[in-house]
C-alpha cells in the first residue's frame, strides 16, 4: 500500500482492497497507521512489490513510467526482469522494449514465464536426454534453470565453439528454443 492499511488510496480502491482480504489475501504497507497516504510513495511501494515477488513481469510501460522504478527495485534485489515486447510505434511499448535492449528478458508466451519460474508446463518428468555428453550438459543445466547463454557456456565447460555448435544442434532438434536476448528455454 502507498500508505498505512487503514488508509486504502486511492480511495476508488476500498471495494477491491476488500476482495482481496476476502479471498484470503493481504494488504501489506511499510507505513505506520497515522501517515498521511502520498501519490508519490507509489513509488516506495514498488520496492515491497518487488522484494514479494519471483520475478517481475512488465507487460506495457512508457518511456517514463513508474513501472520502470519497479524494474530497477527488482533488478536491484536481483529478480529476474520480464518484459513483454510491444509494437515499436506505440508510446506505452518504449519501456518494455527499452528494457528487452538492456537485457531484460522477452515474453512472448505463457511458456516463458513458466520457463523462468522453473515450472514444467505439462508436468513431464521424463529426463531430457541428449544425443552426446556436450548436448546432456546443456539440457542438464537448462533443467536446472540456467537461461543465459553465457551462464550456459561457462558452467558446461564447453569451449566455445564447442557450446555454439552444440546449441545450435539442440535448436534444430527441437530440444532449446531462443527466447531473445542470449536467453534459452526448454522446448
Amino acid at each position: 500500500m502507498p500508505g498505512p492499511i487503514e488508509t486504502i488510496y486511492p480511495g476508488s480502491h476500498r471495494t477491491l482492497a476488500k476482495q482481496i482480504v476476502a479471498q484470503g489475501g493481504a494488504l501489506i504497507s511499510e507505513y505506520p497507521a497515522d501517515t498521511p497516504a502520498f501519490k508519490w510513495n507509489f513509488v516506495g511501494r514498488n520496492r515491497l512489490v518487488a522484494g514479494l515477488s519471483d520475478a517481475l513481469l512488465i507487460t506495457e510501460a512508457a518511456e517514463k513510467s513508474d513501472t520502470l522504478h519497479t524494474a530497477c527495485f527488482a533488478l536491484e534485489q536481483g529478480k529476474d526482469v520480464l518484459a513483454v515486447p510491444g509494437n515499436i510505434t506505440s508510446a506505452t511499448s518504449e519501456g518494455t522494449n527499452n528494457l528487452i535492449k538492456t537485457g531484460a528478458t522477452p515474453i512472448t508466451s505463457y511458456i516463458d514465464i513458466l520457463h523462468m519460474l522453473g515450472i514444467n508446463e505439462h508436468g513431464n518428468t521424463k529426463p531430457i536426454c541428449g544425443r552426446n555428453p556436450a548436448e546432456q550438459a546443456i539440457l542438464d543445466l537448462s533443467v536446472q534453470g540456467t537461461s543465459d547463454g553465457e551462464e550456459l557456456q561457462r558452467s558446461s565447460d564447453h569451449e566455445i565453439a564447442l557450446f555454439n555448435q552444440t546449441l545450435t544442434m539442440l535448436d534444430i532438434g527441437g530440444k532449446v528454443r531462443s527466447i531473445g536476448a542470449n536467453q534459452w528455454a526448454l522446448r
